[in-house]
């Protein structure tokens, strides 16, 4: 069976605007995540190609008119099911940045990359090569990037957080727990840029609370 992946945007006087087909054959459970410069937006998502192929794809859009479509990056990862691991993208006027999960070679990373107008990706930076995924990142003003994401620690897991530069280079890496995460449906992590900090959410499932915490650069 095939799932669509549908847009649309709500105007100013509240109404809906058209509703479009923005893919007709993508990842059954995969978040997707949308994101806005002046009137054109970027939603990125796990695709679903030929061959069970199911890599990050970055679709333009407007309201009413789909812009662009293009493979984030050519990572070939094949799996007969939905890894329920979706991208993310922040959106300047100038540039965009993608964060994504694949274990396309084999070896679970988390991956983040700086993308053309469209959202394609030439090289992307490897953040974490044991990494479990669900990872969230922003654009900073000075241009580099703060990614946050769970990464494999044995038995347990970590949330990470690193500042990376627009070269690729790692310029600041901390932990900011250590324990266990809910599988489902709170497996996601949040990451929200305000002025000079940012702010990373995740459930706890041992406090049984959703938590908190500020982070400088």
């Amino acid at each position: 069976s095939r799932y669509q992946m549908m847009g649309t945007v709500l105007l100013n006087d509240g109404q809906v605007g058209q509703e479009m087909i923005l893919d007709d054959d993508v990842c059954s459970c995969c978040s997707a995540y949308t994101h806005a410069a002046g009137q054109e937006l970027m939603t990125v998502y796990r695709d679903h190609l030929k061959g069970e192929i199911r890599d990050i794809s970055a679709v333009r859009w407007r309201n009413g008119n789909v812009v662009s479509k293009t493979p984030v990056h050519d990572d070939h990862w094949v799996i007969n099911g939905c890894p329920s691991n979706g991208p993310t993208v922040d959106l300047t006027d100038e540039k965009a940045l993608v964060s994504w999960f694949s274990a396309g070679s084999g070896k679970p990373k988390l991956q983040l990359g700086f993308a053309d107008g469209t959202g394609a990706v030439k090289a992307p930076i490897v953040v974490d090569d044991h990494a479990i995924g669900y990872g969230k990142a922003v654009l900073l003003d000075d241009g580099s990037a703060l990614t946050a994401w769970r990464s494999n620690a044995g038995t347990e897991e970590e949330l990470l957080v690193a500042r990376i530069s627009p070269q690729g280079q790692i310029l600041s890496r901390s932990l900011i727990e250590r324990g266990s995460f809910p599988r489902w449906p709170s497996n996601y992590i949040g990451l929200e840029k305000a002025g000079d900090k940012a702010f990373v959410a995740w459930t706890d499932p041992v406090k049984k609370a959703v938590r908190l915490t500020a982070v400088t650069w």
